[in-house]
């Protein structure tokens, strides 16, 4: 009886999932609901037709899209790609490509909302230029699982600076000659040389809104200073008089001559030296001596080192620097790391010692085997007074009048910047502005003058697209 029963019961279930006719049958397969898409993959079209340029173009612009990989959110029923494809890709078609569980699925439609809704045939490209659903009917017939497409394209051009202005400088009496620093990443120092007064400072923390507050200045002289030399190394602050005096200070404020016994000329910049076990900065200076100019070094302007060993040009025999070589008016910046021009300080533009304005740029090093001075080859469409040097996104800029110009060689193959990223042009033409590129990816700009030498005293701020947040 057993047996019997377990036969009748095993005939039971075949009835229940399986008819006599010979030309159907069903399966468990036929009450499967699992309307689940398990992956998702889309594919470019053909390549366009016609000449090759468009062909490249089509050819970069699929490979992109080819590559990008997609997110199924499953409690929210979304698809979408997590990296955005980048700004201004457009495409109409693509093919795509489904998986989903084991016994499939009966029947998939997409809706265009506002458009169309069609049953998709597996092997027919899809029109992807707006965003869209996909509806999936489970092997059953009847259970369907709706996801949302968002296929996501960067909305603004990665590649573009977008400026705006960011305050207002200082108001001070005759502001021409002004500076500004960056201090430990959160503070500006704003210095201004005024007749009369010597040297005023007003600082503001590096959030906006900027709010400037004066400080006290002491132990400088009220005339003869220009905040052309001032520099910020390793945490204390020089600057060298018309005179050729030298002092330092701790905290920009309060200020010490340093007798050195040398008639500074000027202060070039920041040179690392790695000539020892470690890498230190120096001070590179320029001082008089019998009528000629000579190269110096120093860690605090308390001695100067006469440069004695070097080698290149801009230099005569006895170590003097020649005509052509910037002695004042420059722009320049250092570069302390592991690459080809590592630990090097460039100087760009300015004037020599004869007062002539110059279109060059030039590095200068120290090493072991003592220094190195050579100039790159001459600058396309800017030099002389009044620009300003900055690193920013792997590259060098220069400011000039009213463009932006950057090499990734350290002053070989110098270029205007693309319209992308020049300047806003509400922003009024001008020379001598501080220019500070932050740790935040911001670009800062500080007053300067006027073509018709009248200061300004408006700040401005921009930052390349692609880097906000990073």
């Amino acid at each position: 009886m057993k047996l019997r029963y377990i036969v009748f019961l095993f005939v039971g279930l075949f009835f229940a999932f399986s008819c006599g006719d010979d030309n159907s049958s069903y399966t468990y397969s036929t009450i499967s609901k699992d309307a689940q898409i398990y992956s998702f993959k889309l594919a470019a079209t053909h390549l366009k037709e016609g000449d090759s340029l468009s062909r490249a173009q089509d050819s970069i612009r699929f490979i992109k899209f080819n590559k990008t990989k997609f997110a199924i959110d499953q409690v929210k029923e979304r698809i979408y790609n997590p990296d955005s494809l980048p700004y201004g890709m457009k495409l109409d078609k693509a093919y795509m490509t489904l998986t989903y569980g084991t016994y499939g699925a009966s029947k998939i439609t997409l809706d265009y909302p506002n458009d169309t809704t069609y049953d998709w045939t597996y092997t027919d490209s899809i029109k992807i230029s707006k965003n869209f659903k996909i509806i999936v009917t489970a092997a059953d017939g009847s259970s369907t699982k709706e996801y949302d497409v968002d296929i996501r394209i960067h909305k603004i051009d990665p590649d573009t600076i977008i400026w705006s202005q960011a305050g207002i400088m200082p108001n001070v009496i005759s502001p021409a000659d002004r500076k500004v620093i960056l201090v430990n990443e959160d503070t500006f120092y704003a210095y201004a040389a005024v007749s009369g007064r010597g040297l005023v400072l007003h600082t503001a923390h590096r959030t906006l809104p900027l709010t400037w507050e004066e400080k006290s200045v002491s132990g400088l002289p009220l005339s003869g200073i220009s905040t052309e030399g001032i520099t910020f190394m390793d945490g204390r602050f020089f600057l060298v008089t018309d005179s050729g005096d030298s002092y330092y200070s701790e905290d920009g404020q309060y200020w010490m001559q340093k007798n050195n016994g040398r008639n500074i000329y000027s202060i070039l910049g920041i040179l690392p030296d790695i000539s020892g076990a470690q890498v230190k900065n120096l001070l590179l200076v320029t001082y008089t001596d019998n009528g000629k100019l000579f190269f110096g070094t120093s860690e605090d302007l308390s001695s100067i080192e006469k440069v004695r060993r070097i080698q290149g040009t801009g230099v005569s025999d006895d170590a003097s620097i020649k005509a052509g070589f910037p002695v004042k008016n420059m722009t320049g910046l250092t570069n302390v790391g592991d690459n080809q021009w590592s630990n090097i300080l460039m100087l760009v533009g300015g004037t020599d010692i004869n007062g002539d304005e110059l279109n060059s740029s030039w590095l200068f090093e120290k090493t072991s085997n003592g220094f190195g001075v050579s100039e790159s080859s001459p600058i396309a469409g800017f030099g002389g007074k009044g620009l300003s040097t900055f690193f920013y996104d792997d590259f060098i800029y220069t400011f000039s009048g009213d463009s932006l110009y950057s090499t990734p060689s350290w002053g070989v193959n110098w270029k205007k910047v693309s319209s992308k990223q020049q300047l806003n042009p509400d922003m009024e033409i001008r020379k001598n502005q501080s220019v500070i590129a932050d740790n935040e990816n911001y670009i800062w700009i500080f007053g300067g003058v006027s073509e018709g030498n009248i200061p300004l005293y408006d700040i401005w701020r921009g930052r390349l697209n692609r880097l906000a947040g990073k």
